[in-house]
């Protein structure tokens, strides 16, 4: 079964649109009647629903036909359904009979379980088993470290062999080293030589080269020389004229700068009594502005003499200057910066003596404001001790309260305490009537813990023969049977100190200040 296009008369596939073609489909004829089976089914299965009924109705009717004449059918067919409804019955009550039966056996022994590792759980919680349980612990530890020993050693073995190897690897590899050094060493030598016979020749070449060289810059020099020698005697002739003139006027500048450095130094000195006689009065404030001032002026002669200095100097290189325009100019800066050098001392002496002035009356606001202060702080101190005397008298008459309610209550606790003394006391002795006629109870079961806990011991032992060291579960075993009371208790000595060792007073009598009556007496190995 397939589908096609379905094509008009006029119409192609070029020519038509794939919307407007018709599809057509091509089916066999058993295919073409299943989909009319499928569209006829609801009348079909109507028919066939009917063909049913008629056929049921015809066989009851044929049923009731043929059951008119046998007897009593009903009655039989009700019985025979009892007895295989009583017959399932019994069976199903005998086969829970026999599961509660099996399911109470099987609870007996789980719970027989249970309460056999209840009382393992119980016994292991003993002393004695879990000394046994740690000693087993400690028996396994050994035989562990033992193993890992054994392992160790075997791994050291394997180590140590390895190594062996290994160093014979690296000798082998260490002489292959030195043959491949010993060739190469070979090699580099035999370059080496190749390579001072080439730089031998190339030095050859650069010192005959540099030689020729040499030559002609001497011969440059010389007549360099020859110029300049020339020249100089021209210069000096020129300056011989030129220095008639300058020293002239060099005569007169050195004595304008004479009388001015005279008036510096005037001026200086009695700068300098001024500031002597601010000092003094400084110094009766504080003495750190001394030793300001005595720096402060030592600086300033050193910067007068370097002034000076600078001067000389000056005015000598101006003399020896060749050029007077350059001389004259360096001059005129000279005096500039003296001028300025004197300007700018001028305004650091007036910013100084302002800077005193400011730290004097800075001081006298200090002074002026501690004095306050403390005059401030001597009130608050004085109100402060009212304060404590007052709070101290309070605290006096709140202690002697609490002294008195503290000693009432010390009274009523103490008649408690006795009243608690004398229940207790009754308890005691009631409790100790109890503990009488439990101690054959108590006996009997710690008789039979003792015959469990040796029973686990040996169990213990048993399994532990061959497999790990013993020495820890025996000596377990030995300490639980001194305190069971089986093996008598080792003796102990102490060392007792000469000083704690204590002279015997002849025919002073000892005994007990608590009497234990005889029938409370309990010894170790009876328990």
């Amino acid at each position: 079964m397939h589908s096609t296009y379905h094509l008009e008369p006029g119409q192609t596939l070029e020519n038509t649109k794939i919307s407007e073609r018709k599809l057509a489909l091509i089916a066999s004829e058993s295919a073409f009647q299943r989909f009319v089976d499928y569209v006829n089914q609801p009348q079909r299965l109507a028919e066939e629903r009917e063909v049913a009924a008629a056929k049921l109705n015809a066989i009851k009717k044929a049923t009731y036909e043929m059951s008119k004449t046998w007897d009593n059918t009903i009655e039989n067919i009700k019985k025979r359904r009892k007895e295989e409804l009583l017959s399932k019955s019994r069976k199903a009550e005998a086969e829970r009979i026999q599961f509660v039966k099996d399911m109470s056996i099987k609870n007996e022994a789980k719970r027989a379980e249970v309460v056999r590792q209840a009382r393992m759980l119980l016994l292991y919680k003993q002393p004695q088993c879990r000394r046994i349980n740690g000693a087993l612990l400690a028996s396994e530890c050994l035989r562990e470290l033992n193993a890992q020993v054994d392992f160790r050693k075997t791994i050291k073995e394997l180590d140590d062999q390895r190594e062996a190897e290994y160093i014979e690897h690296i000798k082998n590899d260490v002489e292959k080293y030195k043959q491949e050094e010993k060739e190469k060493a070979e090699e580099r030598t035999m370059q080496m030589e190749i390579y001072t016979k080439k730089l031998k020749t190339q030095i050859e070449e650069n010192a005959k080269i540099k030689e020729t060289e040499e030559n002609e810059e001497l011969k440059q020099g010389i007549q360099d020389q020859r110029n300049m020698n020339r020249d100089l005697q021209l210069i000096k002739e020129c300056q011989a004229e030129e220095e008639l003139k300058r020293k002239k006027e060099m005569q007169k500048v050195l004595q304008n700068a004479i009388d001015e450095k005279r008036r510096a130094e005037l001026e200086n000195k009695r700068e300098e009594k001024l500031q002597d006689l601010a000092v003094d009065v400084y110094n009766r404030s504080r003495s750190r502005i001394k030793k300001m001032m005595k720096e402060i002026a030592k600086n300033q002669k050193q910067s007068r003499e370097d002034r000076a200095n600078l001067i000389g100097e000056k005015f000598a290189s101006l003399i020896s200057r060749r050029n007077a325009e350059k001389e004259k100019e360096n001059f005129e800066k000279a005096v500039n910066e003296i001028e300025a050098i004197e300007l700018e001392r001028r305004k650091k002496q007036k910013d100084h003596k302002a800077a005193i002035r400011a730290i004097i009356i800075e001081d006298k606001c200090q002074a002026e404001a501690a004095k306050i202060k403390e005059k401030k702080e001597e009130k608050e101190i004085q109100t402060w001790e009212t304060l404590q005397r007052f709070k101290r008298n309070e605290y006096n008459k709140q202690v002697e309260l609490e002294d008195l309610i503290e000693k009432r209550n010390k009274k009523i606790n103490y008649a408690k305490d006795l009243q608690k003394h004398m229940e207790l006391r009754r308890e005691e002795r009631k409790h100790e009537k109890q503990l009488d006629d439990d101690f054959n109870e108590m006996k009997a079961a710690i008789e039979q813990i003792n015959k469990r806990v040796l029973s686990y011991n040996q169990q213990v032992l048993d399994e532990s023969k061959g497999v790990r060291p013993l020495y820890p579960i025996l000596k377990a075993i030995k300490e639980c049977n001194e305190e069971m009371g089986l093996i008598k208790p080792r003796k102990i000595n102490k060392p007792t100190s000469p000083k704690k060792v204590k002279q015997r007073r002849i025919g002073v009598r000892r005994g007990c200040t608590k009497i234990v009556p005889e029938t409370q007496i309990h010894y170790i190995h009876d328990l």
